[in-house]
Formats: structure tokens, C-alpha cells, sequence
């Protein structure tokens, strides 16, 4: 299993765009966004399950839309953790 943080920020070198990055509070920049970070482990040929947790509850929606994006090539198991805190505030 792969367990990997999400958080909105940017990428190095294409700052101004926010987007789902692989990174842990209290960082906003990352050398890889979730994007390419599902890419290269679901080309990777292993078969790993990964767990997303989720640092940022405004990266939960678009993230969601990136992996449903990936459905045909995920042959594993995906998590999502979020912070039920986080969660709860936007009940």
C-alpha cells in the first residue's frame, strides 16, 4: 500500500495554478501534482493499492474527478482518509 498526502497548491515552476499537489501541510508547492503522481504509479505495472489522505477539504471535489478520470485503469484498491473535523464544518 502507497499512502500519499494531498493538498491544494502548485507545482514548482507552474506557480499561479492551484490543483490537488502531493504535499503535507504546512507546504503549498510539491514537484508533483496528484494528476502525475496516479499516472506514474497505475503505469508502474505493480499492483499497489494507495491511500489518499487528504490535508485540504477544497482538494477532496476535483481530486475525486481526477481518479474517476483513471477508472478504466485502476485494477486495485483506492482510500480516502479526510479529517472528520474538516468534514463536519461542511455539513
Amino acid at each position: 500500500m502507497i499512502e500519499a498526502d494531498v493538498s491544494m497548491g502548485s507545482v514548482t515552476g507552474r506557480e499561479g495554478k492551484i490543483l490537488p499537489i502531493m504535499a503535507h501541510p504546512p507546504f503549498k508547492t510539491s514537484d508533483l501534482s496528484l494528476e502525475e503522481f496516479l499516472d506514474t504509479v497505475l503505469s508502474s505495472g505493480k499492483q499497489k493499492g494507495i491511500k489518499l489522505d487528504f490535508k485540504d477539504m477544497e482538494a477532496v471535489e476535483m481530486s475525486l474527478m481526477i481518479i474517476k478520470a483513471r477508472t478504466s485503469k485502476v485494477s486495485y484498491i483506492i482510500v480516502y482518509s479526510v479529517n472528520k473535523s474538516e468534514l463536519l464544518d461542511i455539513i
